[in-house]
């Protein structure tokens, strides 16, 4: 057990003197680690983290004439004991609804020209609580009328895409989109190639504006297309956003699942919209064959998946592991080294989980996330120790340079020994893309 500890002890240095530094950041939601977080927040269908510190709502786009924040809250151990919103700068809280599973919802009714300063407060039955800066945002009631100037823009885009104009369809596209404009040129071009029949159907959800002339678009779509590979129809539908530039209304950036160039959806799309839905959406793989994939996110065809158990009859000794590549289960002791990409070994009295890693392995914890939500492996913040629990996912960048998932599933045994159940997947093809 003294790697065990060694390792502990590194994280918790790590903590301490990455801490001193820390500032609160908007968009950190879905990448933390700590005990309390939260995995996703929405405002009026709008993800939280990524419209900014400070937006303006439409009232003309408001349902009801009300402010709906949704989101899912995670905790590492135990249960939620309470979640609790504050509109005034945190003068007054006002408790929230939610249910076992963290999913949990707040509404107010806003007033013209009122700045109304937002937090939200999880707090697990053990007292502990989430980053609660970290969920600061301004928000400003306005009567624009912009909801004309937008859907100007979809419609003639999906026109344009409809009707396999791709001329006419960059014409609507910024010359600073994030996804690059060449590859959103080509990505467009390919589904022509994959589709016949585009039917495209949308209903706006909300927008809201946030700085520098951005607008944050949420809309809900229905579509129909036939494949040009095997003539089978296919239709999907979902939830999705756009970023557009005003001055006139361009495309800055779109989300997974896309409706636009889902050909090359790695490089086109900018994030994917949470859902717990479980709707499964049209996408291409890169032989531009379709595909129905949970968020929208495409699949290679040589990724490799399965389920297994992996076994603990001693914690310090005698557990085991497991190899991704040949998705070998493997004994965890040879001269203390690992021999798997990585040991799981579960101590009684939780049970508690360590995994521990093999040599040039890194790991990141995604709490209370199913495998299948896991579609692209995260570009940064992986550490070298990790302790998940169960129903969390890890997403491993391996010592080959390739990625691996793994979602613990289970763990049974009143005793030793102990066995945990994962579902794993691997991309061999050095891609972030499962």
């Amino acid at each position: 057990m003294k790697a065990i500890k060694l390792n502990l002890v590194m994280v918790f240095l790590i903590v301490i003197f990455s801490g001193t530094n820390a500032a609160a950041k908007w968009w950190i939601f879905g990448q933390s680690n700590d005990e309390v977080s939260i995995n996703y927040l929405y405002l009026n269908k709008i993800s939280y983290d990524e419209s900014g510190p400070e937006v303006t709502v439409y009232r003309e786009t408001l349902q009801d004439g009300l402010i709906h924040l949704t989101g899912r809250a995670g905790v590492r151990k135990g249960k939620i004991g309470g979640i609790r919103v504050t509109t005034d700068n945190k003068d007054t809280w006002q408790e929230a609804r939610f249910s076992d599973n963290g999913a949990f919802e707040f509404s107010f009714r806003p007033e013209m020209n009122k700045a109304y300063v937002l937090f939200v407060e999880i707090m697990d039955t053990a007292g502990k609580t989430n980053d609660i800066e970290a969920t600061r945002k301004v928000v400003k009631l306005s009567d624009q009328n912009i909801t004309g100037l937008v859907k100007e823009t979809l419609d003639s885009m999906i026109d344009a895409y409809q009707s396999e104009d791709a001329a006419g369809f960059m014409k609507y596209v910024s010359d600073t989109f994030t996804g690059d404009e060449m590859n959103l040129d080509r990505a467009i071009r390919r589904d022509f190639n994959a589709f016949d029949g585009i039917s495209l159907r949308y209903t706006l959800n909300n927008i809201t504006a946030g700085t520098g002339g951005m607008v944050y678009v949420s809309i809900s779509f229905a579509r129909s297309v036939i494949s040009t590979r095997d003539g089978r129809p296919y239709t999907d539908k979902g939830i999705t956003e756009f970023v557009f530039q005003l001055g006139p209304a361009r495309v800055y950036n779109m989300k997974n699942p896309l409706i636009f160039g889902l050909s090359d959806a790695e490089n086109v799309a900018t994030g994917t919209v949470s859902s717990s839905s479980g709707e499964l959406n049209i996408t291409l793989n890169e032989k531009n064959e379709v595909r129905l994939t949970e968020s929208g996110t495409s699949v290679g065809s040589n990724v490799i998946s399965g389920t297994t158990t992996l076994r603990t009859t001693n914690p310090v000794n005698n557990f085991q592991g497991f190899i991704f590549a040949d998705e070998d289960v493997t004994t965890e002791t040879d001269g203390g080294n690992i021999v798997g990409d990585f040991g799981m070994a579960i101590e009684a009295g939780g049970p508690i989980i360590f995994t521990l890693l093999r040599t040039g392995v890194l790991a990141k914890v995604k709490t209370g996330t199913r495998i299948e939500q896991i579609t692209t492996a995260d570009e940064s913040g992986y550490v070298n120790s990790v302790d998940p629990g169960v129903g969390d996912s890890v997403i491993f960048k391996l010592s080959n340079n390739t990625y691996a998932a793994m979602e613990i599933m289970n763990v049974t045994g009143g005793g030793y020994p102990f066995y945990g159940t994962i579902k794993y997947k691997y991309q061999p093809d050095g891609t972030r893309n499962f």
